[in-house]
């Protein structure tokens, strides 16, 4: 994390965290114990759906309130807000998708009670790809269409109540992610590389077609969004797509046991089916831009793959 960084948040009074125990929360606990250091627990509050404890990476102990508490939150000036708390594309499934509706209606209108209630000077909110891919009207699967129409509706939600209350806000859409506390490693295709690699042996690619993909160190779509977020005016929300070099899944992998064990792979490869590419591709342009205002260097794919792999 740039000094600057840890400035504009030593700078803030207080945070609160949602979703404090997801991959994107946990990151961000990291971020805010690194500015914070021994007086982490008395400048934030944390969240998420259940009530429990957290140890931090420098070992904290920390408090995590349930989202139900939210209401008993008590305004003060210079508040940042981050909200990491979301469901995930699998709960869809898990839930059903009427179900996984219910759930993020409920999340939806306990983010606008503590919006009204807690008026931060900023906010910052993780969407997703998958919301562009829904207003782009794309063929998906059925999970993936209810995800996104349920992030697309977060989205318009934030624009618009936002600017009503005065609050900076800054909306990072995540397409692919990288880094420490990746929950659920072998349901990404990132996570699944690095333990096949780990295993030894040949690195199987199991898609029958293409696969493109762009990666972004979680931590640097956090930080990127603070900062946006606190240099940003009311009245013009800050949306930017993550996005770096893009890769297909054969030269991932490659990267990935360089990486990991350093050696090329020997690469087993799906047949092809003759089914459409997937591209899942973030636009890069606004994120670099906002790296070079606030003088952020983001990440290169090899130290990402590594920073994931030692702290996986």
């Amino acid at each position: 994390m740039t000094s600057a960084t840890i400035e504009r948040l030593r700078a803030v009074d207080r945070v609160v965290l949602l979703g404090a125990n997801g991959w994107f929360g946990r990151t961000m606990v990291d971020l805010l114990e690194e500015a914070y250091g021994d007086d982490l627990a008395a400048r934030t509050e944390l969240y998420a759906r259940g009530g429990h404890r957290l140890s931090s990476s420098a070992r904290r102990d920390l408090r995590v309130s349930p989202l139900s508490e939210l209401g008993s939150l008590s305004a003060q000036p210079a508040t940042l807000l981050v909200d990491c708390a979301y469901p995930t594309q699998e709960q869809v499934t898990a839930l059903g998708p009427e179900a996984y509706v219910e759930v993020v209606g409920e999340l939806r209108e306990q983010r606008r009670a503590a919006l009204e209630q807690l008026r931060p000077a900023a906010f910052v909110s993780l969407s997703s790809g998958a919301a562009k891919l829904f207003t782009d009207g794309l063929p998906m699967a059925e999970r993936t269409q209810v995800y996104g129409e349920m992030k697309w509706l977060d989205e318009r939600q934030m624009l618009e109540l936002c600017p009503e209350l005065g609050v900076r806000l800054c909306i990072a859409r995540v397409y692919a992610a990288s880094g420490p506390h990746m929950t659920k490693a072998s349901s990404y295709a990132l996570g699944d590389l690095i333990e096949q690699a780990r295993a030894g042996g040949a690195i199987e690619i199991r898609a029958p077609h293409r696969v493109m993909r762009s990666y972004t160190l979680a931590a640097d779509t956090l930080e990127l969004a603070v900062l946006a977020s606190l240099g940003s005016a009311p009245e013009r929300p800050e949306l930017f797509e993550t996005g770096g070099e893009q890769v297909d899944l054969a030269e991932l992998a490659r990267r990935v046991s360089l990486v990991v064990r350093g050696e090329e792979p020997e690469l087993l490869l799906a047949e092809p089916d003759g089914s459409a590419d997937d591209v899942y591709l973030g636009d890069p342009v606004r994120i670099t831009q906002l790296a070079e205002m606030h003088g952020l260097a983001l990440t290169d794919l090899d130290e990402q793959i590594l920073r994931t792999a030692e702290n996986g």
